[in-house]
C-alpha cells in the first residue's frame, strides 16, 4: 500500500487536520512524529486507528510559525511524508 496524506484547513476550525493512511508496521508513529518535528508542527490531538493491516491516523495540528507559507508546506510535508513512511529500517529515519 502507498502512503496516502490528506490535509484539511478550514476557516471554522483553527488546526490544520491531516490524515495519514499507510500500512500499518512497527515505528510508524515515530516516522510520522519526526516528520512534523522536521516541519515544525504542533500535535494537538490525534486519532489513530487500524483496520486490518492498514494505519489510519488523524492530527489537529499547528504551525509553530504561522506566517510560513501554508500551501509550500504542505506539498513539501506531503512528499518527505510519504518519503519517510516507505522507510523499512527505523534506524534509516532521518
Amino acid at each position: 500500500m502507498v502512503p496516502r496524506v490528506h490535509v484539511e484547513k478550514t476557516t471554522d476550525n483553527p488546526f490544520i487536520v491531516i490524515r495519514v493512511e499507510a500500512r500499518d508496521h512497527i515505528g510508524m508513529l515515530y516516522k510520522v512524529s519526526t516528520v512534523f518535528v522536521d516541519f515544525g508542527i504542533r500535535i494537538h490531538r490525534a486519532k489513530i486507528s487500524t483496520q486490518g493491516d492498514r494505519a489510519i491516523d488523524v492530527f489537529y495540528v499547528s504551525l509553530k510559525n504561522p506566517h510560513l507559507d501554508f500551501n509550500k508546506v504542505i506539498r513539501k510535508l506531503k512528499k518527505h511524508m510519504i518519503q519517510t513512511l516507505l522507510i523499512e529500517k527505523l534506524e534509516d529515519v532521518r
